[in-house]
């Protein structure tokens, strides 16, 4: 009769833990509502790396293509029409890439990010003579060299 407080203690605990272990593979089905329209959102970023990573592929093998046709190891004429081939693929992708139009939805974050730096270079001093942001108490330009002297350093640009 003594062990009954500590299994009715235990039945809840466990059943606890159970459902604790198990909530991630019953929740797999559900998804919320933001992930949704971030997925809307991520798949013009997803796409836009996809075509980065592309281009990038393609400027390497233009590379290796005029490094090979340099040393001989192919020949005029393949060079040619593998060379036609990849800057046509090549354009197809920039065009892709500027179709996306991705720079104007980043520019107003971009913007503000400028204007935040803009606000705090302008209250750090500034070397007189290269214009090189200088700390407080600095005898001397880390740049230049030149000697600071108080008064002469002005606000940044």
């Amino acid at each position: 009769m003594t062990d009954f407080p500590a299994i009715l203690l235990a039945i809840p605990v466990l059943v606890a833990s159970v459902i604790f272990v198990l909530s991630p593979i019953w929740d797999r089905g559900t998804v919320p509502a933001t992930a949704n329209q971030k997925s809307a959102n991520t798949s013009d970023y997803v796409r836009y790396v996809d075509l980065l990573s592309r281009r990038n592929a393609l400027y390497r093998d233009l590379l290796e293509l005029d490094f090979d046709y340099s040393v001989d190891k192919i020949a005029p004429d393949d060079y040619a029409a593998q060379r036609q081939r990849l800057v046509a693929e090549g354009v197809n992708v920039l065009r892709q890439l500027d179709a996306l139009n991705l720079r104007q939805r980043t520019d107003s974050i971009e913007k503000a990010v400028q204007s935040y730096q803009d606000t705090q270079h302008q209250t750090d001093p500034t070397c007189a003579q290269c214009g090189a942001y200088i700390e407080p108490g600095d005898r001397f330009c880390g740049e230049c060299g030149a000697q600071l002297v108080e008064g002469t350093a002005h606000a940044a640009r």
